[in-house]
């Protein structure tokens, strides 16, 4: 980043969790936008989150965890945003070929359905049968999905699995700090390290992730955050073991469970990388 930018870049070490980390790898353009995004979001967020907010979550399936856990502040939502980021930036190649697939079978139902196909009602289901296109709250894991639209939703490398540890650990309310320094600092990336890490601590694709999830009006979206804590326990609670493809010596617990993926754990899979490239696209569009 350029020195006139060094101010910003410090404040947004402030903000977000692995503040080490950010004073090291922290890169991008528009620094100083990006951390007026995040100082907002991060006001939004905390300044809703009491109690009472808090108790709004208790009767969903996968999100009354962060009323078990009683988190008394909102600091774990960045340590979830930080694990979508990880996903987006290291998921598999069949990860985005299954988006875009979705992507475009939707379009095309869509662009049925306008043109007055035939059988409208067919159209209206199929549209329906593919709506996994975009990041909705209506796309968290209490949707009705289509397993075989998943295929290309299989068990990740140990980049990859780092993102869901965190998931884990967080979910559990677990430190992990001083471990995720270890990991992002010595191995994540492998043979693609250079490229990733900038990638990863991008200060403005981190900002539009926040602000995507946590802005809506001005306000915190209840559902786009609702919806985070539905795939984040939609994947943990079945074993994030499972999700690794074969046993990584950092992770013990793999040696066990690995290559293990449930069918279900593939929506909320493709759902956090989702959400990722939504908001990515969103900073395009506003850029």
């Amino acid at each position: 980043l350029p020195c006139s930018s060094d101010r910003f870049r410090a404040l947004i070490c402030k903000l977000l969790p692995l503040s080490c980390l950010w004073e090291q790898f922290a890169c991008g353009a528009h620094v100083e936008r990006a951390h007026r995004r995040l100082f907002f979001a991060s006001r939004r967020l905390h300044s809703r989150w009491t109690a009472l907010y808090r108790k709004a979550f208790q009767f969903g399936k996968y999100s009354r965890w962060v009323c078990e856990q009683e988190f008394e502040d909102a600091n774990f939502v960045w340590r979830l945003l930080f694990a979508v980021r990880i996903l987006q930036v290291s998921a598999p190649p069949s990860y985005r070929e299954n988006l875009k697939r979705l992507r475009r079978t939707s379009a095309a139902a869509v662009a049925n359905a306008e043109g007055g196909a035939a059988d409208e009602v067919d159209s209206r289901e199929e549209e329906e049968k593919n709506r996994a296109y975009v990041y909705d709250p209506a796309n968290s894991t209490s949707t009705q999905w289509w397993w075989d639209q998943l295929d290309g939703i299989g068990v990740v490398d140990k980049s990859a699995y780092l993102s869901l540890h965190v998931l884990q650990a967080t979910l559990g309310a677990e430190e992990l700090e001083a471990e995720l320094v270890q990991h992002l600092g010595e191995w994540w990336g492998g043979a693609e390290r250079t490229k990733l890490l900038p990638r990863l601590f991008d200060v403005g694709e981190m900002a539009a992730l926040a602000e995507f999830v946590l802005c809506t009006d001005g306000a915190v979206c209840r559902q786009r955050l609702e919806a985070l804590f539905w795939d984040c326990d939609g994947i943990v609670c079945r074993g994030v073991e499972a999700c690794a493809h074969g046993h990584f010596v950092e992770f013990p617990a793999t040696k066990d469970w690995a290559d293990a993926l449930h069918r279900r754990q593939r929506p909320p899979l493709l759902n956090l990388l989702m959400l990722g490239e939504t908001a990515h696209e969103a900073r395009m569009d506003s850029e």
